[in-house]
């Protein structure tokens, strides 16, 4: 008996502390493809939304950060003997200068292990030509985005400047699958986690600058990519003190950034 009583007391202690609270249940109709599991990105003229690839209706489903249906978008049919796998990089002002939406849907390929990719828009009009893919990467380039695409079975590698851009991306890498900023940490600097996190007040950052930079600024964003707070930093310290006591409670984002460009994202909670 007393067994049980202490092990229902440990349950209900970790209830208590627990964080994490379901909000909506996405479903995968593309057998676990990771291409259409549910991504995140951050639209210049919607702000954040989700999308996941509905397989069975052959459609692309955008939602608002509240699970609400933005937008339902139908896919293309493929050309004969490829399969839509899913769809990645969705964007409104990435691959051309418009209002449209566009993104990346990759295809299954029969003569390539790897697939094969192409750029639409939401009319279903073909922006990019079919690439046989092996490995390829959109890079935030010092604010001007490239795509690199490396090519199935060659030793070619084709970079391609792109038109647009994205607004702030304040997930680390998550939004549309971006890559982070090419350099790393020994040319654009470096952010610890921020210690308590969550937290209720103060908030401890380290950081460190890359060599031949003395000054640096480290900004927070809010869930909408909002910039709401920035502070200055230079080398005489090395640990910047985060007054959260103005902030609403909910999930924010910081950047360091200097004239190198900016460090990976990292993520930050605030309870009241």
């Amino acid at each position: 008996m007393k067994k049980i009583i202490t092990t229902l007391a440990i349950v209900l202690s970790i209830n208590s502390y627990a964080q994490l609270t379901l909000e909506h249940t996405y479903t995968n109709t593309y057998n676990n493809n990771n291409n259409s599991s549910l991504r995140l990105t951050n639209l210049t003229n919607g702000g954040y939304k989700y999308y996941v690839t509905d397989g069975i209706n052959n459609q692309l489903v955008i939602y608002n950060v509240n699970h609400s249906i933005y937008k339902t978008i139908n896919l293309p049919t493929p050309p004969t003997t490829y399969t839509i796998n899913g769809v990645s990089y969705l964007s409104d002002q990435l691959f051309n200068t418009d209002a449209l939406i566009e993104f990346e849907i990759g295809f299954s390929d029969p003569s390539n292990p790897y697939g094969s990719f192409a750029i639409y828009n939401e009319t279903g009009s073909v922006l990019s030509n079919y690439f046989p893919n092996y490995n390829h990467n959109i890079y935030n380039v010092g604010g001007s985005f490239k795509y690199a695409i490396q090519l199935y079975n060659s030793d070619t590698t084709l970079v391609y400047a792109l038109p647009g851009n994205l607004p702030c991306d304040a997930c680390g890498g998550l939004q549309s699958g971006i890559s982070q900023q090419i350099g790393g940490s020994e040319r654009v600097g470096l952010t610890s986690q921020p210690m308590p996190n969550p937290s209720d007040g103060n908030a401890i950052i380290k950081y460190n600058l890359p060599n031949g930079v003395n000054k640096g600024e480290i900004i927070i964003y809010n869930i909408q990519g909002t910039q709401v707070k920035t502070y200055m930093i230079d080398k005489a310290f090395d640990t910047l003190v985060l007054s959260n006591t103005d902030l609403l409670a909910g999930t924010y984002f910081y950047q360091l950034k200097t004239n190198s460009g900016f460090s990976d994202t990292k993520k930050m909670f605030i309870i009241k």
